[in-house]
C-alpha cells in the first residue's frame, strides 16, 4: 500500500523540480517574451493578403453555393466558406495580437521583396505581381 504512495511521491517531487528548474532558468535569462513582426515585415505583409485572398475566397463560394443545383458542388463550396473563414479569422488574430493595422496602403505581395538581393528569385518576374489574382475591388486583375 505504501508503494503506490511512494511513486506518486516520487512523481510529484521530479515535476516539482523541472517546473522549479524551468522558472529558475526563465528568471536567469531575463526573457521578454516572443519578439513581435513589425508594420511592415513579411509575416505581416503574408497575414494582410492571405486574409483578403481567404475573404475572396469566402465570397465567391457563397455565389457558387447560391448559383448551383449539383449538391456536391453546395457541399465544396460549404466546405470552403468555414475552412477560409476560419483560416482568415486565425490571420486576423494575429495581426490584432502583433499590434499592427489589419489594412495597408501599400500594394499586394510587397513584403515578398523583404529579405531578397535582387534579381527575380528564379520567380519569372512574377514575385511581386498580382498574375491570376482578383483585384481587391473584385475585379480580376491584369496578367503579367
Amino acid at each position: 500500500m505504501s508503494r503506490p504512495l511512494l511513486s506518486v511521491g516520487a512523481v510529484a517531487g521530479v515535476l516539482a523540480a523541472a517546473l522549479a528548474g524551468a522558472l529558475l532558468t526563465l528568471a536567469l535569462t531575463g526573457s521578454d517574451g516572443p519578439s513581435v513582426p513589425g508594420e511592415d515585415s513579411a509575416d505581416v505583409g503574408f497575414a494582410r493578403d492571405m486574409a483578403i485572398h481567404h475573404q475572396q475566397a469566402v465570397e465567391m463560394s457563397f455565389i457558387v453555393r447560391d448559383r448551383t443545383d449539383d449538391e456536391d458542388v453546395r457541399r465544396f463550396a460549404y466546405d470552403v466558406i468555414n475552412t477560409q473563414a476560419n483560416q482568415r479569422g486565425m490571420m486576423l488574430g494575429w495581426l490584432d495580437s502583433w499590434g499592427v493595422t489589419i489594412g495597408s496602403n501599400t500594394p499586394p505581395m510587397q513584403w515578398m521583396e523583404h529579405g531578397r538581393s535582387g534579381g527575380s528569385g528564379g520567380s519569372g518576374g512574377q514575385h511581386g505581381g498580382q498574375h491570376g489574382s482578383a483585384a481587391p475591388d473584385g475585379r480580376d486583375a491584369p496578367a503579367g
